[in-house]
């Protein structure tokens, strides 16, 4: 399991959904490692990290986020 350090720099798209996953899953960074990392229902049953190459995946992933923090589970 990957452990989120301080002072880990990542490009900007992944800083932005994994801080938007964090945000969501209230700090605890095993909790959201462990969501970018399985396979998501709602993203075609493909992990969000496997996403993150691509503008529309990130788009689709922060969009899942959202939809997460306000109980909108599919």
């Amino acid at each position: 399991m990957a452990v989120i350090r301080e002072n880990l720099v990542l490009a900007p798209p992944m800083g932005a959904l994994l801080g938007a996953s964090l945000e969501c899953f209230a700090l605890d960074d095993q909790a959201a490692a462990r969501w970018l990392t399985k396979p998501a229902l709602a993203l075609g049953s493909i992990a969000p990290l496997a996403l993150a190459g691509s503008l529309d995946g990130q788009r689709q992933v922060l969009t899942l986020i959202g939809r997460l923090e306000h109980g909108i589970t599919l």
